[in-house]
């Protein structure tokens, strides 16, 4: 299981760390603890070591772990230029120091962007003072301080705003898939509904009055053989009307899972019996003979 701190906790570490990094970078570029003079190594040090950083950084990115790794790069370079006494970077030449922790200012201003965006600007302008030092005539100290502090800090701010704009994207275009999918989906509901309705109103009316007459012709009709073929024609639209009540329940079945409401089908009715007997009583009278066999049970 997973720890994650309180949001209080969470709001004093993202207040202290600012300040904790503001005096870091004010320390290094006016004050460094570092012999003063030109470096022992030219700018190829300061290039492998921000790549060094960089493939830090990526790593724990992988990993899930892009702010811890790019802390412990920037403290890992920093601990290694103040131990070598001025090789890699001098309090004069601080330009490989700060080159190398390029990449750890990228990482940082795309977190403090992505929480705050009013502090990250506020965190540019005042790192940029630190390290440009707009009150010393020096041009060197001052392209450092925009190439390797303000720079990286400016493009942290584009890849995490890029980043959140993919995102926001993405995710519109998800939710308009699902509604998409939602409208096909209510689309043939709509026409399974339309389908149950026209089964109900049409199909099913007319078959119950074929089934009606052919029991009333089975009923009236003197010739035996008229008699069976009303009663197998009448037979078989009662098993069509329960095919036709099966089918238009399945057609309800699929919209369970709708979100509209469906339209209530009533099971059709089937009351032939008053009728038949009425004819029955009538054809009796009539004729005078005997009363034809008794029909089977009702389909």
């Amino acid at each position: 299981m997973r720890f994650v701190p309180a949001r209080a906790t969470r709001t004093v570490r993202a207040r202290l760390l600012d300040p904790a990094i503001l005096v870091c970078v004010a320390a290094l570029t006016w004050v460094p603890p570092i012999p003063d003079g030109p470096a022992g190594e030219g700018p190829w040090a300061g290039v492998a070591g921000m790549l060094a950083v960089g493939a830090v950084i990526v790593a724990g990115r992988r990993a899930g772990a892009e702010a811890p790794a790019a802390a412990a790069a920037a403290a890992g370079v920093t601990v290694w230029a103040l131990s070598t006494s001025g090789r890699f970077a001098s309090a004069g030449e601080p330009t490989n120091l700060l080159m190398s922790l390029a990449p750890a200012f990228l990482t940082y201003a795309g977190h403090l962007y992505g929480r705050d965006r009013r502090r990250a600007w506020t965190m540019v302008v005042l790192l940029g003072l630190a390290a440009v030092h707009p009150w010393e005539t020096s041009q060197k100290v001052a392209a450092d301080g925009l190439l390797y502090v303000c720079a990286p800090m400016l493009f942290g701010f584009y890849r995490e705003a890029r980043q959140m704009l993919v995102r926001t994207l993405t995710d519109r275009a998800r939710d308009a898939e699902r509604e998409r999918d939602l409208c096909a989906e209510q689309a043939r509901v709509r026409e399974r509904t339309r389908m149950a309705v026209e089964l109900h109103d049409v199909v099913t009316h007319r078959v119950s009055l074929m089934v009606l007459h052919a029991g009333a012709l089975r009923m009236t009709a003197a010739d035996r053989a008229v008699r069976e073929t009303a009663e197998k024609l009448r037979a078989t639209g009662c098993e069509a009307l329960v095919e036709l009540r099966e089918l238009i329940g399945v057609l309800r079945g699929s919209q369970a899972s709708a979100p509209e409401r469906s339209i209530p089908l009533p099971r059709p009715r089937w009351p032939p019996e008053p009728f038949l007997r009425r004819r029955r009583r009538g054809s009796t009278g009539r004729t005078g003979g005997s009363r034809p066999p008794r029909a089977p049970g009702r389909c």
